[in-house]
């Protein structure tokens, strides 16, 4: 059995003192979430973006020394498996993959007449699959819930690049 790990409050249980900074940072995230959503009122655009990955990866990476490597894979496992296979398959036709392009998975998904809004819903249903698979995983069910994040990425991957 892994240790137990609950989904609200598990930046409190996880790490003691250190969990403390934790938290204050994933109240920043959450605070300010507000803004981003639509209509936005604020642009991140890459400056304000990069950071915030920053941020979420050093809170995922907190939680991968700390033993939870499994919750700290499958929580980011989308936007991994988008921007690995993006990048690769940019790789191989020859891009100059430093160069602006258009070919991630929600961009195909919008070009094929998906809304924002649609594209965001698929992606947010997706990620609460991921969220009820780390914790899973994190408590016993190791291979069968990395296997369902796996199978819901690529089920969402597939949608979005067909356009429904």
């Amino acid at each position: 059995m892994g240790k137990p790990v609950q989904l609200h409050g598990w930046h409190r249980r996880v790490g003691g003192e250190r969990g403390r900074g934790d938290q204050r940072r994933f109240g920043a995230v959450r605070e300010s979430w507000s803004q981003f959503w639509s209509p936005a009122r604020i642009f991140l655009g890459d400056v304000g973006s990069v950071p915030l990955g920053y941020i979420l990866g050093f809170l995922l990476l907190g939680l991968a020394l700390r033993g939870y490597w499994k919750i700290a894979l499958i929580l980011p496992l989308y936007f991994l498996a988008d921007a690995t296979i993006t990048l690769m398959r940019r790789l191989f036709r020859g891009e100059q993959v430093w160069q602006a392009h258009r070919e991630h998975f929600y961009q195909q998904a919008v070009r094929r007449g998906l809304g924002h809004a649609a594209v965001v819903k698929r992606v947010i249903a997706a990620d609460l699959v991921l969220i009820g698979c780390g914790w899973a995983a994190e408590n016993g069910w190791g291979a069968i819930s990395l296997a369902a994040s796996v199978v819901t990425v690529a089920v969402l991957l597939t949608a979005l690049a067909r356009g429904f």
